[in-house]
């Protein structure tokens, strides 16, 4: 039944949808479980989503110039989500990053902002809340990206 209310204000949410192009938005979590339905669900609110499961796999995928927004993950084997975000804000500077976090340590959602993420989430997170910090980082990526 909880589940029921979120999908009704996710279909709610995308028939209030502009015209606008759609936010391009990497999920970067090696837990699918988790990131499968979360990319569903942001896809459902005119989010274009892709996943990764790891830092390379992003990175491959940052290359493209096609992303907006990354939501990464802290705690992933192989390149942390730490060493990801260092990545990302050193060759990416334009692409704004949501960290999540499962292990609910402050500590490190504080690293992470003072290592330049926009902001970070404790899992498991609210989608509503998810979805509006993804607009505002959207927003502010906009306004940081070069002019030609």
């Amino acid at each position: 039944m909880h589940e029921h209310n979120f999908l009704q204000s996710d279909q709610e949410y995308s028939m209030k949808k502009d015209s606008t192009a759609p936010i391009r938005v990497l999920l970067v979590d090696d837990e699918t479980a988790f990131s499968t339905p979360l990319a569903k669900r942001l896809t459902r609110r005119g989010m274009d989503v892709s996943t990764a499961e790891d830092g390379t796999d992003a990175f491959a995928m940052l290359e493209t110039g096609q992303i907006d927004v990354v939501v990464l993950d802290l705690l992933m084997p192989g390149i942390n989500g730490m060493q990801v975000l260092k990545v990302i804000k050193k060759q990416f500077s334009e692409v704004q990053v949501i960290i999540l976090t499962g292990n609910g340590r402050m500590s490190d959602g504080l690293k992470a902002l003072a290592a330049g993420a926009y902001n970070f989430l404790f899992k498991p997170v609210e989608i509503d809340v998810l979805a509006k910090l993804i607009e505002e980082a959207a927003a502010s990526a906009q306004t940081k990206k070069p002019t030609k």
